[in-house]
């Protein structure tokens, strides 16, 4: 957009709900990293493991993907 001309005495900027919304998701996402870090903690507390709770983890894009296969598969029967 840097390249479009506007008329004389115009411009533009990002509006005000657009910057809201984006430092909201930044702290969101500094939310859920803590969030897993504390869970990772607690499952190697709660093993006594570390490689348990790195297993678990790894496991979870695996089980989403197998989860919303079986969903999209049941959907076209």
């Amino acid at each position: 957009m840097s390249d479009m001309r506007l008329p004389a005495g115009y411009r533009w900027s990002w509006a005000a709900i657009t910057c809201a919304s984006r430092r909201r998701f930044d702290s969101l996402l500094v939310v859920m990293i803590v969030a897993a870090v504390l869970v990772f903690i607690m499952l190697a507390f709660q093993f006594r493991s570390v490689t348990l709770p790195v297993l678990i983890f790894l496991t979870q894009p695996l089980s989403l993907v197998s989860g919303l296969l079986a969903l999209w598969r049941r959907i076209r029967r």
